[in-house]
């Protein structure tokens, strides 16, 4: 059970922390019996590290797609409007709605561009898709099961489809805002 544990500390610390992990490992060979409870308290050591090392790829997590669901409200009836107004073509309409995440996507990916950003986009793509679940629950009353049983279109495509939509932009924001970041640093 101890050498999985280490092995499980190993993996979640990283390479930049290899040297802190032999360190632990070293300290439960001596620990003998209670090897198994000090790698335990490792295992936790390590967990609050990375949390620490990780928390601004976190809140950019968590707070960029909640300022992009806000953004797309804000700008729904202006655009819808202004569409109207002009008597412009609907699939203008469609593509600036769903390339409307793509600036926040972008900035996603230069906040985390040192670290990787594509699993970040996904996730950031996951938490837009939970506040809109809850948003529809909250206002409808129709849970999530909506997005998944045919009935919801997402940008006039079936709900699936459009998410796969939304999923791209969010990944190409990331891929161009690392771009960016690798551009302007090195």
């Amino acid at each position: 059970m101890t050498a999985w544990l280490l092995r499980l500390v190993r993996w979640i610390a990283g390479p930049d922390r290899a040297e802190w992990v032999d360190a632990m490992a070293a300290e439960a060979e001596v620990a003998g019996t209670r090897s198994t409870g000090w790698a335990m308290g490792c295992v936790v050591a390590v967990l609050i590290d990375r949390l620490r090392r990780s928390a601004r790829t976190l809140l950019a997590i968590t707070l960029l797609p909640a300022f992009a669901f806000a953004l797309q409200f804000a700008l729904l009836f202006p655009s819808a409007w202004i569409f109207r107004t002009f008597d412009l073509p609907q699939w203008t309409l469609l593509s600036f709605w769903a390339l409307e995440p793509l600036p926040v996507a972008i900035l996603l990916g230069w906040l985390t561009a040192r670290r990787g950003a594509l699993i970040p986009a996904v996730a950031a793509f996951c938490v837009s898709y939970a506040i809109a679940m809850v948003h529809w629950l909250v206002t409808f009353g129709q849970g999530p099961a909506i997005f998944f049983n045919g009935e919801m279109l997402i940008h006039h495509l079936h709900a699936q489809l459009g998410m796969a939509v939304d999923l791209g932009v969010w990944l190409l924001g990331a891929l161009i805002g690392v771009r960016w970041y690798r551009l302007r640093h090195t």
